[in-house]
């Protein structure tokens, strides 16, 4: 029977009993009242099952995705991680995941109830889609460009932040806190070609500038 159907049943039920007398049909309605309560609380909890799936769907637990060639330090432990409740960085970068002491410094650098996880380029792009079910907020951290590409290509990274690449020989400055050459320059286009929205921002209180912005702003400095 369907809603409709139960409606008019309790209907019926109600009216007798106001009457002071149960219909000949009252255990019959009863079977039916309750067979129809059983199937909405089924569709019902099958309702809150499909929208629990949409919304572990739809969560990024990767709040952000970061280049930084510091990799960890207190930008991003408590610069971003403090306000972002943050509970475990996945660092990916192929020389610190294949050096047992340089795992153990960065160890150091975060809280307690921060973990840290290493991967190389190749181990991570696989598992992102993993860590993005974790029940806890994450950030996804590479030291250089060539890295979050390759994360952006095989692992599915739709934003990147650029956080922090510094002064060396042969780059070009375009932000206090952003050095690039030209090959980094292209390939930060190549992200964003890619599909990924990619912004400048060292810290959260600052504005994140968009990547062509922060790209033109290189060439008037020069």
């Amino acid at each position: 029977m369907h809603d409709g159907g139960a409606a008019t049943a309790a209907g019926h039920a109600a009216g007798a009993a106001r009457l002071g007398y149960e219909p000949a049909d009252a255990a019959r309605l009863r079977d039916v009242l309750r067979a129809d309560a059983s199937r909405r609380r089924a569709r019902g909890g099958r309702s809150r099952a499909e929208r629990d799936r949409r919304v572990r769907r739809a969560r990024v637990t990767l709040v952000l995705n970061r280049i930084d060639d510091r990799l960890i330090h207190g930008q991003v432990v408590v610069g971003w991680g403090q306000p972002l409740d943050v509970r475990f960085i996945v660092l990916v970068d192929d020389a610190v995941a294949a050096s047992d002491w340089e795992k153990e410094l960065y160890r150091m650098g975060v809280p307690p109830e921060m973990e840290v996880r290493f991967h190389s380029a190749a181990e991570a792009a696989p598992l992102l889609d993993v860590y993005r079910t974790e029940s806890h907020p994450g950030i996804l951290l590479t030291g250089d460009i060539a890295t979050m590409r390759e994360l952006v290509l095989h692992g599915g990274v739709r934003e990147v932040n650029v956080g922090g690449i510094h002064h060396r020989a042969g780059r070009r400055q375009y932000l206090r806190y952003v050095f690039l050459t030209a090959d980094e320059q292209r390939a930060l286009r190549e992200v964003a070609a890619l599909g990924a929205l990619v912004t400048a921002q060292d810290v959260p209180a600052a504005r994140a500038v968009p990547l062509e912005e922060m790209l033109a702003s290189g060439e008037v400095a020069s």
